[in-house]
């Protein structure tokens, strides 16, 4: 399970399986949403404050140089 959406200025919600990608808007058949409904963005609000908030890394121990395997 991982995330795909964009919220709007906490007015509206983005959201859907496709990656944003051009391909994804043109040539994939994608489910995207566009969400006004105000409770329901709130809620995205929370788990997006929730996601980068506790579970993301902090940007001081995020690596610095890019070593491959």
């Amino acid at each position: 399970h991982h995330n795909k959406f964009i919220i709007f200025d906490d007015e509206a919600v983005f959201a859907g399986a496709g990656n944003l990608t051009g391909d994804a808007f043109t040539k994939n058949f994608e489910n995207f949403y566009m969400i006004q409904i105000p409770e329901v963005v709130s809620r995205f609000r929370k788990q997006y404050d929730y996601l980068y908030g506790k579970l993301a890394t902090e940007s001081s121990k995020m690596p610095v140089e890019n070593i491959l395997p």
